[in-house]
């Protein structure tokens, strides 16, 4: 009913995202850090929030590697920054948020990754 190709590949179905501005949430591992990967990879400017400083950076070097090793001769690569986004209230969320607006005029992107873990079992 709704055709769609079985193989998607970031490398030949992202657009070019040079000029965009990004924020990708949970993303110092797993999918938010593929996520950033190939959202930079095509040119973008991604926001990389995680609430550890330390993963974050680390997550940030390894990303300039693989950024450099990986550039399509057709597009420069897009710059990965970290920025510490707390997700845990909705007070801190919004820190973050209003962080990133004093940096930013704009965000054309939002990939939000977030695992909640529950303290209660709800029915």
């Amino acid at each position: 009913m709704f055709p769609f190709s079985p193989l998607f590949s970031p490398e030949g179905n992202l657009p070019d995202l040079t000029g965009k501005v990004v924020f990708v949430t949970g993303a110092n591992h797993g999918i938010g850090y593929k996520t950033v990967k190939h959202l930079a990879r095509r040119g973008a400017k991604v926001y990389l929030g995680s609430r550890s400083e330390a993963k974050g950076l680390a997550a940030v070097a390894s990303l300039e590697q693989e950024l450099a090793k990986g550039a399509m001769k057709s597009l420069m690569p897009g710059k990965v920054i970290y920025h510490h986004c707390e997700l845990s209230s909705p007070t801190k969320a919004r820190e973050a948020a209003q962080k990133l607006e004093e940096i930013e005029s704009r965000l054309d992107i939002l990939s939000a990754f977030l695992i909640v873990f529950l303290d209660q079992h709800t029915d």
